[in-house]
């Protein structure tokens, strides 16, 4: 599941990996992060070693704590050496609060799987201002003393934060406290009866902090989500939008679900036909976009385009196969050797291309084409350069 990141110069400028991993829906996704999870805590119990998880609260994360929840009761997945930090709190919440994050995690996680409640940490909310300073520095002492945090998982709210983080946080922020954006908090009015309700400030743990973290899952389910994914990822980094210092993390990834990603550069609707929807069986990373140039490594895994489905890009394509095997249908006017006619499509033939590892094709620009099959046991990995 997790693929080394590489960096790669564009126009000069080195630039990051960010795999950016495109799923149906938000249970998929979850299914994708819940896996992740277990992948971290089982090897690192395989090593005799605890986890501390990162954890956070929100809409995005309930499908996660769902499918967690279930691996625990059905395949008897354990919590017994995992720690876990949460990223916020409200100010002026008391732990008790129906509207509380301390709650949240209880009703959600806590109370259905063996997690030891010693290990579990929250910031306090109900704490009085003269006593927060105290309290974030001794909540980043505890996260050092556990060894830090092996996996830290993020939602992405509408202003572009990751925890509570809003506009105009410093990439080397530490925990504290910080008022909230109004569309933060408009987002959080449902919650909690209405506006007037919602806390102007929380308790968060800073960019710093989260970049410390070894391994980072930003997860984004919905339309509404569409916009400032696509931000996140191709913005320059900077306070403006703290979820672009995410980019810099050697071991980051970005989950989301097809409705998310749909204003994201890597993953554009081409002219023509509508893309078919995300499936697990592939997955698209972004690996550099400069100049009307974009670089992409597609994961495949038995995917195939579905019937009836064609490819009509504005872009001229370059693939290449770097692993596995993979068969293309490309729509052609002049019959090849391999040629065979498409009913109903007058003089339009089919060339059926087979590819193995090393093999490369250019598609120009509204060359029809589909992926007919590739190797369902083992993944086929293709380089495509995309360029107007």
């Amino acid at each position: 599941m997790r693929r080394p990141l590489v960096r790669l110069a564009v126009g000069g400028v080195p630039v990051h990996v960010v795999p950016v991993h495109v799923v149906p829906d938000p249970d998929a996704g979850a299914r994708w992060v819940a896996r992740a999870i277990r992948e971290v805590v089982e090897a690192r119990r395989a090593r005799g070693q605890d986890t501390v998880l990162g954890l956070l609260t929100g809409a995005t994360p309930v499908p996660v704590y769902r499918e967690l929840v279930r691996l625990h009761r059905e395949e008897r997945f354990s919590f017994r050496d995992v720690t876990t930090f949460n990223l916020d709190e409200y100010l002026g919440v008391p732990p008790e609060s129906p509207e509380s994050y301390h709650r949240f995690m209880r009703v959600h996680l806590f109370d259905h799987v063996d997690l030891d409640p010693a290990r579990t940490h929250l910031p306090d909310g109900s704490l009085p201002d003269e006593a927060l300073a105290d309290h974030c520095a001794a909540f980043e002492a505890r996260i050092r003393e556990a060894g830090g945090i092996d996996l830290q998982l993020l939602g992405l709210g509408r202003s572009g934060h990751v925890g509570f983080n809003e506009p105009g946080s410093a990439v080397d922020s530490r925990m504290r406290p910080v008022g909230l954006d109004p569309r933060t908090r408009l987002d959080a009015a449902p919650g909690f009866g209405g506006l007037h309700r919602v806390p102007q400030r929380a308790l968060t743990l800073g960019v710093g902090t989260i970049l410390e973290a070894r391994r980072v899952i930003l997860m984004a389910w919905g339309g509404a989500k569409a916009a400032i994914v696509a931000r996140a990822l191709t913005e320059p980094r900077g306070s403006a939008l703290p979820a672009t210092f995410l980019r810099d993390h050697p071991e980051v990834a970005f989950v989301v679900d097809a409705a998310a990603a749909a204003e994201f550069p890597g993953a554009p609707a081409p002219a023509g036909d509508p893309l078919p929807p995300a499936t697990e069986e592939e997955e698209v990373h972004l690996l550099a976009e400069d100049g009307g140039v974009r670089i992409e490594r597609i994961v495949s895994r038995g995917h195939a385009s579905p019937p009836g489905f064609w490819y009509d890009q504005a872009e001229h394509e370059w693939v290449m196969v770097l692993r596995g095997r993979a068969r293309l249908e490309v729509a052609e006017e002049a019959a090849g050797s391999a040629a065979r006619p498409r009913g109903g499509s007058g003089g339009e033939t089919i060339r059926v291309v087979e590819m193995a590892a090393g093999d490369h094709i250019l598609l120009p620009a509204h060359r029809r084409h589909r992926v007919a099959w590739t190797d369902p046991e083992q993944e086929t990995v293709w380089l495509a350069v995309f360029y107007r």
